[in-house]
């Protein structure tokens, strides 16, 4: 019943990302064709520096209410309270700091965009804690449709700026509107109201502090590339980069993000049991394995038509960035689910020394990297930065569960061999047509050449296997019930 339900969260949030991230990737393509590089990259520099300062304090209280048995009305007002202070110091200490920021980078128009930025963090504060309870309790419909509902109403927003006073203020304007809509309908769809208690701060604190610690370090780590990049190079390259960025998480987020939630609530509910956790992870790692590998390695083969035929030619320095973004999520689909794992069992100390050490690398790799080559340096760095924190990743698996290195590879074999013979088909499909077809030809036929071969392959491999329980088997389940009532309804 329990793996039902996670297959059935994972599915329905899978859809509500698939959904909301295609909104996301129009709203993109929308504000490249009304904006230039140099747009995107100063909104880039400024949310990097109101991250990293969000980062210091964020406790990730939330995440205490999902993992705990049976959470009470003092849990509820003790994280709320927790996030309201959280969001009023984050508020006025993005405020403080917007002068100093600017003058250092040299650029006047951080200080207007670092002020207006300093509300997404108090509005985010003022959520509903009570609205976790969809998520402890496996339910993930609601979830998905305010995440849905926020992106919608914030395309609507930064868009009709855009079209008025096409500048970076569109892409501040989404950003709070998505931040204020998400809160509001957080109380409208779950009529539980918090009020301000610290009655449960010492088991909150204690399950968060590490987990903020490595929330710190994470956003580091997502955020130190821009500001090298942005310091180092200037405005339009870091725009080619968050560009890239924006596309690559549009799309893989919405493969990668119901997995982590999904199976951190479905991981809790196993702790107890070792084998029966050790073998729930051992099918979620090959389900996110079988769709981000082959997602991730597509990209990358297919970005140069993607930016061609969506963007144009003022994007084309692009592609090199968004190839380099793919690569990397192509070694998050062989780690595998190990957030969730570390959350579920409360390990969120060793979480904090993964995220540290993969900080410590990227940086160290990416400085060396730009110093010495350049931005192909940067690049470069940065993929060895991100092979290290796999393999530190399937370390911190093997030392949770106890699953052995080579286990935890053969969880990615399928997927892995599937998609390495799809990349030659892929390529040789582009090269037979680039003399004569279009850009958007070149990517559709592309597109499907790609999934007609990886799903031949997988499902090939499968059956040589005996047919064992995993993501094949779900899949074609999953067509079979949906032929099946289709066909009922044209009965």
């Amino acid at each position: 019943m329990v793996a039902k339900k996670i297959a059935r969260g994972i599915s329905v949030m899978m859809a509500g990302q698939l959904l909301g991230n295609i909104i996301g990737l129009v709203s993109t393509l929308v504000m490249a064709a009304l904006l230039i590089p140099e747009d995107f990259g100063v909104f880039a520099l400024a949310t990097s520096f109101v991250t990293i300062i969000s980062a210091m304090f964020d406790l990730q209280t939330s995440s205490v209410l999902i993992q705990m048995p049976d959470p009470k009305k003092q849990d509820f007002d003790t994280v709320f309270t927790l996030n309201l202070l959280r969001g009023v110091i984050l508020c006025l200490g993005v405020c403080a700091l917007a002068w100093p920021i600017s003058a250092y980078v040299g650029d006047e128009r951080l200080l207007p965009l670092l002020l207006l930025l300093s509300l997404q963090p108090l509005l985010l504060a003022l959520r509903n804690p009570y609205f976790e309870r969809y998520a402890k309790d496996l339910s993930f419909g609601p979830t998905t449709l305010l995440d849905l509902a926020a992106k919608i109403l914030s395309f609507l927003g930064a868009v009709g700026y855009a079209i008025i006073n096409p500048s970076y203020w569109a892409l501040a304007c989404g950003v709070l509107i998505s931040a204020f809509a998400g809160t509001l309908m957080t109380y409208l769809v779950r009529r539980e109201f918090p009020g301000l208690s610290l009655g449960s701060f010492r088991y909150v604190f204690s399950f968060s502090i590490w987990l903020g610690f490595s929330a710190l370090l994470e956003q580091m780590r997502n955020v130190s590339g821009r500001l090298i990049l942005g310091i180092a190079a200037n405005a339009t390259t870091l725009g080619f980069f968050a560009l890239a960025l924006q596309i690559v998480e549009q799309i893989m987020a919405a493969l990668m993000r119901p997995f982590n939630w999904a199976m951190f609530s479905g991981f809790s509910q196993f702790t107890g049991d070792p084998e029966r956790l050790k073998s729930t992870y051992n099918q979620a790692h090959t389900a996110m394995a079988s769709l981000l590998i082959p997602a991730a390695t597509g990209m990358l083969l297919v970005s140069e038509p993607i930016i061609s035929t969506f963007f144009g030619a003022k994007w084309e320095n692009t592609v090199l960035f968004l190839q380099f973004c793919a690569a990397v999520y192509v070694l998050n689909g062989i780690a595998g689910p190990v957030w969730a794992l570390g959350m579920s069992m409360g390990r969120t100390r060793l979480l904090f020394l993964r995220t540290a050490l993969s900080l410590t690398l990227a940086v160290i790799c990416q400085l060396v990297g730009i110093y010495y080559y350049g931005v192909l340096g940067f690049l470069i760095g940065g993929f060895i930065a991100a092979a290290a924190n796999c393999a530190i990743s399937l370390q911190i698996t093997r030392q949770l569960i106890g699953l052995s290195y080579l286990k935890q590879l053969r969880n990615i074999i399928r997927p892995f061999c599937a998609s390495l013979v799809m990349a030659p088909m892929v390529l040789l499909t582009q090269s037979v047509l680039l003399a004569t077809a279009p850009t958007w030809l070149i990517l559709g036929l592309s597109m499907l050449v790609g999934v007609a071969t990886y799903a031949s392959v997988i499902l090939l491999m499968w059956a040589m296997a005996g047919y064992p329980a995993g993501p094949e088997r779900l899949a074609l389940n999953t067509f079979h019930s949906v032929r099946e009532r289709a066909g009922a309804m044209l009965r």
